[in-house]
């Protein structure tokens, strides 16, 4: 299959894989409540426990959907302090080679309650894909610049779904087409396709998605953090050409952004300080960086300190993305 389920994380004796808890400094302590909170992480999760101390909030919750839980956290305050444990790693650690030698007990699993929404993203890159499930996606389609996933791949994403609306990130410029296919050939669902033309696009559009809101307007809030986001990439060049002005060499390193070559030197780390000259100024609030695997912890310490020099207010998330072709990911909001 091209396509791998968020939840199929490899042990299915625990239901919510991550245990996550986080402090939050209210904005408006007098007037929230905490079933603000209850409600939609009871639906995503267990073992919750959600406690006001004046001005703070306290939440505990086993989830799959740690970052869902923090976005609807940060409507309402600023974090303080966060923690997320991987039980099913843990758990496998503890029982270790115990349980090698005896027959696990396949329990037969109930039907899953059908959820408002369901959200399918085309990444590639493990980190990337990792990313994505902690914002609440549900189903990744392998895919990117050099592999187009099939419309085929799309409809039978869609059909595995148990959901009210499915929302499509297709990542990519050239599988937009490919994902609309489905608004035909699934014609019973309600399905939108947010045309993210690449990953940080993708990723920046899960940051205003609300699982307790309606369809429109999570459609609508998505667009709008598109429309106002920039986004950047790091490859390199496989041949001689001349485009937008910029000459470009064989075994240059390239710079994109807003779909076009803006840069092209023989240095990567000069490449990527051009870029973000271009992308940061001081109105700016944050770049996440996904560096992929020939990525060099010095330059990434570089680039950053870089994007820091430019705006020294801006905060930077970097995410080991592990994904091929682009070594450097920008997202710049």
């Amino acid at each position: 299959e091209h396509y791998h389920g968020a939840e199929n994380l490899g042990n299915v004796d625990i239901k919510f894989g991550f245990c996550t808890e986080f402090i939050v400094k209210l904005h408006k302590p007098e007037k929230f409540n905490e079933n603000f909170m209850k409600d939609p992480l009871s639906q995503m999760g267990d073992s919750l426990v959600v406690v006001t101390d004046d001005e703070l909030l306290k939440v505990h919750v086993h989830t799959n959907q740690p970052g869902v839980a923090l976005t609807l956290a940060q409507k309402y305050g600023d974090l303080q302090t966060i923690k997320i444990e991987n039980m099913r790693i843990q758990h496998s650690n503890i029982m270790g080679d115990e349980i090698a030698p005896h027959k696990k007990e396949v329990k037969e699993e109930k039907p899953k309650k059908k959820s408002k929404f369901g959200i399918i993203a085309v990444a590639s890159g493990e980190g990337i894909h990792e990313a994505f499930k902690e914002l609440g996606v549900d189903l990744i389609i392998d895919g990117g610049q050099t592999m187009n996933p099939s419309t085929e791949a799309f409809v039978k994403a869609v059909e595995s779904l148990n959901c009210e609306h499915v929302i499509i990130l297709p990542n990519n410029k050239n599988i937009i087409l490919s994902a609309e296919q489905t608004l035909d050939l699934c014609a019973d669902r309600s399905i939108r396709v947010l045309k993210t033309k690449s990953i940080a696009q993708g990723y920046s559009s899960l940051m205003a998605f609300d699982p307790t809101g309606e369809l429109d307007d999570n459609f609508e809030a998505m667009m709008e953090v598109v429309g106002n986001m920039r986004s950047g990439e790091i490859t390199y060049a496989v041949r001689d050409t001349e485009l937008n002005g910029v000459k470009i060499k064989t075994g240059d390193f390239i710079g994109i952004t807003k779909n076009e070559i803006k840069v092209s030197t023989p240095d990567r780390l000069e490449t990527a300080k051009v870029l973000l000259e271009d992308m940061i100024d001081m109105e700016k609030e944050i770049i996440t960086i996904f560096h992929g695997n020939d990525a060099d912890e010095d330059e990434i310490e570089m680039i950053v300190a870089h994007a820091k020099k430019l705006n020294p207010d801006i905060e930077v998330d970097l995410i080991e993305g592990k994904q091929d072709i682009y070594t450097y990911i920008f997202a710049v909001e």
